[in-house]
């Protein structure tokens, strides 16, 4: 997607991050609050979406919520390749053209994102 059409899709009122590498645009429930989705462009493209912080209710269409034990992401999904970023690390689960992602901290379930296949999922 361009950044006119995730616009479209999510409407105007968004958040920028002033300190990200790529374009970076916050889609929070409520202003100033860490509870939402996000996106990073890359060359004018959405090149990863990701949660913000662990909104409530938020779950795969399998059932796996966030919150949940990161065991339950491999026994739900199988083993997935894991890959550590700062302070949390993110469980790969390969697909046609985007690879779904798991952010785990303190072992939990703390994030869902959608990557391009072979990009980063680190934030």
């Amino acid at each position: 997607m361009t950044p006119a059409q995730v616009l479209q899709a999510w409407g105007k009122r968004h958040g920028v991050c002033r300190t990200c590498v790529d374009r970076t645009w916050y889609f929070n429930y409520r202003p100033f609050t860490p509870e939402g989705a996000g996106v990073v462009f890359r060359r004018g493209r959405v090149v990863h979406v990701f949660t913000v912080w662990r909104p409530s209710g938020w779950k795969t269409p399998e059932g796996l919520v966030l919150g949940a034990p990161a065991s339950d992401v491999s026994r739900m999904y199988g083993s997935l390749d894991r890959r550590p970023c700062t302070s949390y690390h993110a469980l790969l689960r390969p697909g046609k053209r985007v690879e779904s992602v798991f952010y785990v901290f303190r072992d939990k379930l703390w994030g869902f994102g959608l990557i391009l296949k072979n990009a980063s999922p680190c934030l």
